[in-house]
């Protein structure tokens, strides 16, 4: 005879119904909640969205994790496709290639930035660009976010002739219901940083950033030759859900 059966019908009764409400709530799916950055998440499983910022180890041809080339020469080549990773004081965070001028930090803790060329006949004829994206992964169709940036351009030596400074630079993102270009405009912000904010709703889990140095008609015709040194820099904070 179980417990139960010798209990008085009563409290038979009452203990019957404490155990189909624990069994109840221990059936319960869990809601979901709020995790400390904004972002929601369920089962333990986190939702935060991955956007990969520009922290890495410094070099030519050497890129932050999540971030690739997307001219990918093979070989990789540095005379007309050159790419990297750079300090705020030099290029490729190489001593021997200082910026002529330094740039600042463009939030506290900084230290490289992601760096890519656009040149016409300085290194090689004609007219060159290199190119960046990365994948912004984890996200919910439909919902909003915004994205903080900051792009600048420095100058440098180059072949024992000094770079120039570059125009704008140009970022694209797709997957997202009204794809369209942001432009970061340098003219005369010269080793300063100009932060741009992107808001946008994708239409996938996963939105592709393609960031390329641009110049244009005008300048391109009134100068011969010329190489530009632009950057993108952000950090783990720059991707925000907005309720």
């Amino acid at each position: 005879m179980t417990l139960i059966q010798k209990l008085p019908l009563g409290l038979a009764l009452a203990a019957c119904m404490m155990m189909s409400s624990c069994s109840q709530e221990d059936a319960a799916e869990p809601e979901k909640e709020k995790t400390s950055n904004g972002f929601s998440s369920a089962h333990g499983i986190s939702t935060v969205p991955i956007f990969p910022s520009t922290f890495g180890s410094k070099g030519s041809n050497s890129l932050p994790t999540g971030w690739l080339d997307y001219n990918n020469p093979v070989p990789y080549d540095p005379a007309g496709h050159a790419i990297g990773t750079s300090s705020l004081t030099y290029l490729w965070g190489d001593p021997s290639k200082p910026w002529l001028k330094p740039l600042p930090q463009p939030t506290p803790n900084a230290a490289s930035i992601l760096t890519f060329t656009l040149q016409k006949n300085f290194t090689v004829a004609n007219g060159t660009q290199s190119k960046v994206y990365t994948t912004i992964k984890n996200l919910i169709p439909g919902k909003k976010y915004s994205i903080k940036l900051y792009g600048a351009t420095t100058i440098a030596s180059l072949n024992g002739n000094t770079t120039q400074y570059g125009r704008a630079i140009d970022i694209f993102f797709d997957n997202t219901t009204n794809p369209s270009h942001t432009k970061i405009d340098l003219d005369k912000k010269e080793a300063e940083w100009v932060s741009t904010t992107i808001f946008f709703e994708p239409t996938k889990d996963e939105v592709r950033v393609f960031i390329s140095p641009i110049g244009d008609s005008k300048y391109n015709q009134s100068h011969p030759k010329f190489y530009h040194y632009s950057h993108i820099y952000v950090d783990e904070n720059s991707l925000k859900q907005l309720l």
